[in-house]
């Protein structure tokens, strides 16, 4: 199938069929623009969402592992966080059109942080901590949890984390998507942060 793809050039078609048998098909027309390369997946996101599929949960990921940056990492990094501050914006974009914006939240985050200092080859290696984002009209503004210090440093130059990632995963569960034993499907206790209104 080609669709209209003005921005992507992706052929994008899908039909799903739901667990009542129901069918349900699309195509990606791109009203408004996604980055290269992002566009399949979110426009794709937007039109399951617009489309009142049931599921209550997406996932995508930035292909090719890009972010993985040792090497001459200023411009580069700077590209791709461009990249995914339009993909994101493009979706809220997309949400608000289709009259979505309030039903819809966003968790933005990496598998790995980088460590803070720079290595000999202009980039940055793996490191242990990482910051995670949580968009949506939904979402109360502001930051959650202590800022990590770029100076006090664990032993191997690794920034220390200060807020387990899990208790961000238990406000999404149980803030958003209203489970309340987060503690069942995160092995653990982790005290949820008010972040919706």
């Amino acid at each position: 199938m080609r669709a209209y793809a003005p921005y992507s050039r992706f052929k994008v078609g899908a039909a799903l069929r739901s667990t009542s048998g129901a069918v349900h098909v699309g195509c990606n027309v791109e009203n408004v623009a996604y980055p290269e390369g992002t566009c399949a997946e979110a426009g794709a996101i937007a039109a399951m969402i617009a489309a009142d599929l049931p599921t209550r949960l997406y996932y995508t990921a930035y292909r090719r592992n890009a972010f993985d940056t040792h090497v001459q990492q200023g411009e580069q990094h700077q590209r791709l966080l461009t990249y995914v501050s339009d993909a994101v914006s493009g979706f809220m974009q997309d949400m608000e059109r289709i009259g979505r914006a309030d039903d819809v939240a966003v968790l933005v985050f990496s598998e790995f942080g980088r460590r803070a200092a720079e290595n000999t080859s202009l980039g940055t290696d793996h490191g242990t901590a990482n910051h995670m984002y949580v968009i949506g009209k939904p979402v109360k503004g502001g930051h959650f949890g202590k800022p990590p210090s770029l100076t006090e440093l664990d032993t191997d130059g690794n920034v220390a984390h200060t807020t387990d990632f899990r208790r961000v995963y238990a406000s999404l569960i149980e803030g958003w998507f209203g489970y309340q034993d987060s503690k069942a499907l995160l092995s653990g206790e982790f005290a949820p942060m008010a972040m919706f209104s």
